[in-house]
Parts: structure tokens; sequence; C-alpha cells
């Protein structure tokens, strides 16, 4: 093994040398009657005794060890005829059995600091020092040095890391039963975990660490962790809600799931980077604020972690963080008002969801949100971020009334115009939003502008649906190489992109038509979305991505519904489906009975209809007022010989 050399001493002992220039004695080899293990060999210090190294050893009497010896491994001098030893300065534990079954061990020279565990010096004649007594110690397990020991209210672990040469304590349990603050008319405690106990730092916390507790009946009102305990979690708290104060003094802690969900706790802070499992603060209907003191800190919050908390108002971040907010985390925090992020900060979808009275947020370093980071805080007016950074507007969808971006209005509506501060940003940022206050304002105006420099009073409606139907179709292309991106399928493509995809046709369209005053609906296959638009007393079916191509075509254009179910792939079937606030909404799937052309209203088009259009052109008869949309084939808004003309072409084709 590269990392271990082994060095043999005057022939008797076998060391190991370790990292850090530490010599560990593995083996005592001799038949010294008298045996001084070296300070140091060739610069490197001996530190330890290692498992057995003594162990059955019948020629030995005395050794002296010197003071840097800070571990005993197991048995290290059991069953030895071993008389006189010293115990060195810097050893901590003296573990189980490591003198067992010495019969001739009489003279010791104690380390008074030096804990000794449960039969450490069984079946010797050794008198063990009144202080040993004092730490009433249980008992041993079978690993190295570790011990485990009630003292007081706590159940811990003393721990021995080889690796590091060092010690620590593990707390384990609580003990009601030593608990001087419970009686039978009070059942609720405090905890102060302390941050060293025998002069070790108290570095962990079992998952069982309530659980006697939680049988006894015992609530937990506060608790205090050392700065040692870096990871936090245990289950099994009686009456949660009882507990009111946490104080966590370490620093890049991490809080295990669900640690004090439910818990009435009221404040919590927190000493820097940290990372906050999932739900482990959720429902925690008292905690009104949150403060993590420090820099440059890294915080990681776990989808649920505060989700519940409706007594929140305030965050406070450390500057110059990176701060990672993952889904639901704060969500239905019903009295969260305002977040500030003086530094990066990551937000996943739904992070701030059912947020009712937030009203500001402020971002001052790069911010990665994600679509519906945001989503339906309707208290949201003003967000303050950095305007020459790119930011994903669609973590704001259904905030309706964020209407100011760094306290700027975005959407004058005296001019209706954006800010021209902010117009660059809002176009290239939030064209991938929905219902988005400022850009609602702006996709309006841009809807309302179009039907009015497209459209007049003299037109018909046919005339109107036909020009915004081709504006549609010359203003954008399909996208094929993004149809995934919430640009590609939101109210604002056809007016804030040249491309979109099927989703961003038909919502342009609707809105068009709405501002022109036509009734029309958004209406969805599996794969597809087109309108169905309402002309005298008929409903038809109008598809604008199938009729944009290198010309405009009319053939999905005014369709009955026999006449678009007839396509299999995307028209077969559809539904309804109401969109956001800007358009107007039913609950009514429209019926399009009739084509274009079927004067009759037979369900087809034959040389009756030909003759009824040829009667009422040469005068001779009125067509009936709610089917007469059903005669302008050319949709010129007219009835005359051009829709003859057309009417024959739709009789030879069929």
């Amino acid at each position: 093994n590269s990392n271990i050399h082994f060095f043999i001493y005057d022939d008797d002992s076998t060391f190991s040398i370790e990292e850090g220039k530490k010599l560990t004695l593995i083996k005592y080899n001799g038949f010294k009657a008298n045996v001084e293990v070296p300070d140091s060999i060739a610069g490197y210090t001996v530190t330890a005794l290692g498992d057995y190294a003594f162990l059955g050893n019948t020629t030995i009497k005395s050794v002296t060890l010197p003071d840097a010896v800070d571990y005993f491994g197991r048995t290290v001098f059991s069953d030895s005829s071993l008389e006189e030893i010293n115990i060195p300065e810097s050893l901590k534990i003296i573990p189980s059995k490591t003198f067992e079954g010495c019969n001739n061990l009489k003279n010791i020279e104690w380390n008074n600091d030096a804990i000794i565990a449960y039969r450490a010096f069984s079946n010797t004649p050794v008198t063990l020092p009144e202080s040993a007594l004092s730490y009433e110690t249980k008992y041993c397990d079978n690993s190295f040095a570790d011990i485990i020991i009630d003292k007081g209210v706590l159940n811990f672990t003393i721990c021995y890391d080889k690796n590091n040469r060092s010690y620590s304590v593990k707390i384990n349990s609580y003990n009601p039963l030593n608990d001087p603050l419970i009686s039978d008319s009070n059942k609720k405690t405090d905890i102060d975990i302390p941050e060293q106990i025998f002069n070790f730092p108290v570095t962990e916390i079992g998952n069982a660490f309530w659980r006697n507790g939680s049988q006894s009946g015992i609530s937990l009102s506060s608790i205090t962790f050392p700065s040692g305990i870096k990871t936090i979690g245990f289950d099994d708290l009686y009456n949660p809600s009882d507990l009111k104060s946490v104080t966590i003094k370490a620093k890049d802690a991490v809080i295990l799931s669900n640690t004090f969900r439910n818990t009435g706790i009221e404040e919590l802070t927190l000493q820097g980077s940290c990372r906050i499992g999932e739900s482990a603060f959720s429902g925690c209907k008292n905690l009104k604020k949150i403060v993590v003191s420090g820099e440059a800190e890294n915080i990681n919050i776990s989808a649920k972690a505060f989700h519940g908390c409706t007594a929140l108002e305030t965050i406070n971040f450390p500057d110059n963080s990176d701060i990672k907010i993952n889904s639901l985390a704060f969500g239905n925090c019903s009295s969260l008002k305002k977040i500030a992020v003086n530094g990066n900060v990551s937000v996943s979808a739904n992070a701030f969801k059912e947020c009712v009275d937030l009203s500001e947020i402020s971002i001052s370093g790069n911010a990665d949100l994600s679509s519906n980071a945001f989503i339906d805080d309707k208290s949201l007016t003003d967000i303050c971020v950095n305007t020459n950074n790119a930011i994903n507007g669609s973590a704001f969808n259904g905030c309706s009334n964020l209407m100011s971006v760094n306290s700027i209005t975005a959407f004058d509506s005296e001019k209706d115009e954006l800010a021209p501060e902010l117009k660059s940003f809002i176009l290239n940022n939030f064209n991938g939003s929905e219902n988005v206050g400022f850009v609602n304002l702006y996709i309006k105006s841009q809807a309302d502008k179009v039907v009015s420099e497209y459209t007049d009073s003299s037109m018909s409606d046919i005339q109107k649906v036909k020009i915004l139907h081709d504006w549609i179709c010359n203003k954008v292309v399909f996208e094929y190489d993004n149809i995934n991106a919430p640009e590609t399928q939101n109210d604002g493509s056809v007016f804030m992109n040249d491309s979109t995809i099927c989703e961003g046709y038909a919502k342009g369209y609707n809105l068009l038509l709405n501002a022109a005053g036509i009734e029309s609906v958004y209406v969805h296959s599996s794969n597809h979305a087109w309108n169905i638009i309402k002309l005298g007393n008929q409903y038809f079916h109008s598809d604008t991505t199938w009729d944009d191509g290198d010309t405009i075509s009319y053939n999905w254009f005014l369709k009955s519904d026999s006449e678009i179910s007839a396509e299999t792939t995307s028209h077969s079937n559809w539904s309804l489906l109401n969109l956001s606030p800007l358009h107007n909404s039913t609950d009514v799937l429209p019926e399009c009975k009739y084509s274009m052309g079927d004067l009759n209203t037979d369900g087809k088009i034959s040389v009756a209809d030909l003759v009824i259009l040829n009667s009422h052109i040469l005068g001779k008869t009125q067509l009936d007022s709610d089917n007469y949309i059903l005669s302008d084939l050319n949709f010129d808004g007219i009835t005359d010989s051009f829709d003859m003309v057309c009417m024959r072409k739709l009789l030879i084709n069929n």
C-alpha cells in the first residue's frame, strides 16, 4: 500500500507511518519486561497504539508511553502480564476491555481527564479514581473507542474518527426521566445542546432524538443546535406545534426533510450557507421571519421547504449570495409581501405559487427564473431587476397586476406604447409570458391597432374575418425549430414575434376577432389548435396555421364540422379551451352545421343550391337572413355573379 510504510524498531516493535508524520505502534514483538515506547522515530511522532498491540503478552511488566499518544485501539493490553503503566496526557478515552484480564496490574499513573469506558479495567485489581465514576459510562460498543453515555437529559456517543484522529459527540436521544423541568403539571421542556461535552465537539444528532420524549407525552418548546451540528434532522415530535423556537448556530447547515414540519416556530435565523430539505418547515403557520446571515453564501431551498407558512412576511438573504429556490418552496405563503435578493438567484416553477400578498420582487444580480415561478401572484405590481441581463418573463405568468419594472410604469396607456427605456427589455424577455399585466395592455393595444388599420366600419364581418386572417398569415411563419418555447404558444406570439405555432396563430386570431367585435372561440385537438367564428347566425371553423404557406390559401377558412373533421390527422375532434382574461370566454362549444354554399341547409352542396343562388342574384327570390352568409363564397361581403362562379367550381370539384 503506497500510503502505509512499515518501520521495524529494535527488532521488537512494528510501527505504521500515517499522514502527518505520525506513527502508530502496530505490534510489540519483543520479550522485554520494561518497555519504553519512544516519543519519535526518524522525525515521526508516536501518537497511537493500534488494535491488540500488547494483547496476551506474558513478558511485559511495565510500559512507558509518550504524552503524545492520543489513541488506543481495541484490547491493547488485555490478558497481558502488565504491572505498571502511565496514561498519556493526550489520551482522551480508555476504551472498553483495554486492560481486561491484566491480573497483575497494580500501579497506574493516571490522566484524570481521560474517560474510562465500561469494562476498561474489568478483572483487574485496579481501583478507579473517583473522577472516573462521575462519567456514568453505561457501555462501549466494539468500534474503536466509541462509548455511549447517559449524562443529564442527553444520551450520547463519543465517537472517534480514526482517519482524522479526532473525537466528537453524537447526541442520540433525550432522557425525560432526567429532565428537571418536567413535572406532572408541566410536560414541556427546552433543550440547549452544548457546543462540547467532555471537551469534545458535538457534531451530530440522531433521528430518534425525541422518541423517548414523544413516548412520554413531553413537548419540546425550544431547541438550540451548536455550531458543530451541521446536519439537522429528527422525527417523532410530540405536539410539534409546541416547538416555538429553533436556533441553529452552524454555518453550512443542512436541515433534513420534514424535520420541523407543522411546528409552531415563529422565527428562523441561519448562519450563512445552508441547504433546507423538502418540507423541512412546511405548515409552520406561526413562522413570520426568516433571516440568513453572512456574505457570499450558497443557499438551497428544496421543494415545499416553507410551503403553507401562512404567517411568513419577510425573508432576508445575505448580500452576494447564490440562491436556489425549488418548486413550491414558498407555495401558499399567503402573507409574504416582499422578496429581495442582492445576488444570483435560481427559482423553479411554482416556487412562489399562491403567494397572494407578494407585491414586490427585487433581484440585483442574475436571475435564472423558470416559467411560472411566480405564477398567479395577483398582488405583484413591481419587479426590480437588472434590465441589462436576460430574464424569463414567463416566470410571471398570471401576474395580471404587474405594471412596473424598476418602479417605471411599463405601458403608457395615454401614449398607447411601452416605456421607451423598457421596450427592448420587455419585447426580448416577456415575449413568452402569459397574462402579465403590462404585457396584456401592450397586446390589447396591438390588436386594437391592427383592427383599426386594416378594417373599418364599412366592411362586413366576413370581410373583416378574411383580412385579419390574411394579416396573421402575412405577419408570422410557422416555427419548426422551437415549437415548445413559451413565445410560440402564448397570446403575444403574433404581436411580439415573427414566428409561432398553431397555439399562437389561434390565440392571436382570436384576439384580433374579439377586438373587431366578432365572436370567436379557441378550440384544440390533441395536437393542433384553431378557431370557430360566428358570422351572421352561423358558426365556422378557421385554421390560420394550415392556411399559411408560401401563398395564403383558404382551404381551411370558414369550414363546417363535417368539412373540418374529414381531415382525421389533426381535425377529427376538438374541444373548447378558455384562455386568459384577454379573451372572451364561453362554456358552450358552437356547432358549425353548414358549409359555405349549402343554401338549402340540407348538408350538401348540389345543383339545388346553385338554382337558389341564381334566383337570388336575378332578384327573383330572397335568401333566408339566417343563411345569407352561406352565399358569400368569395368572402367579399356581397352576393353576386362571382359567387356563382365559386359555386360552379364547388360542384365540379365535388
